[in-house]
């Protein structure tokens, strides 16, 4: 081929855009890093549930024990009990004389109904 200057059909031929293949891996970076944060921020979304619920348990666990603090130990008697607090339920036992005459051992814990597991619990004496 001859270059006459200035003539468009002897120049030789550019290369313009982009190719299909190019322009398909791109795609596909694309979607990787869309799905990416999506699981990112869905993962976010699950830690924040399960911390709000964990707070929640906390809170109801730390009032039944300030509630069983407050009343006098001889009113306090040996069983199990539960309490419903809506999506929870608060479950203790008291056992007497345990591990010494005249102190009263109270084991507490926070169940979540809908997993039906143990979410928080805790276990102290109180002694006359």
């Amino acid at each position: 081929m001859v270059w006459h200057g200035s003539c468009y059909v002897c120049r030789p031929m550019r290369r313009a855009g982009f190719s299909y293949i190019e322009v398909l891996a791109s795609l596909f970076l694309l979607l990787f890093a869309l799905l990416f944060v999506g699981r990112v921020s869905m993962t976010s979304l699950q830690v924040i549930g399960r911390g709000k619920v964990n707070h929640r348990a906390t809170l109801l666990l730390l009032n039944k024990i300030e509630q069983l603090r407050s009343v006098p130990i001889q009113d306090l008697t040996a069983g199990e009990y539960e309490v419903p607090e809506g999506a929870f339920l608060v479950q203790w036992r008291i056992n007497d004389h345990t591990p010494y005459f005249g102190t009263k051992q109270i084991h507490c814990r926070v169940v979540y109904k809908p997993v039906s597991s143990t979410i928080v619990e805790s276990l102290f004496y109180r002694a006359e």
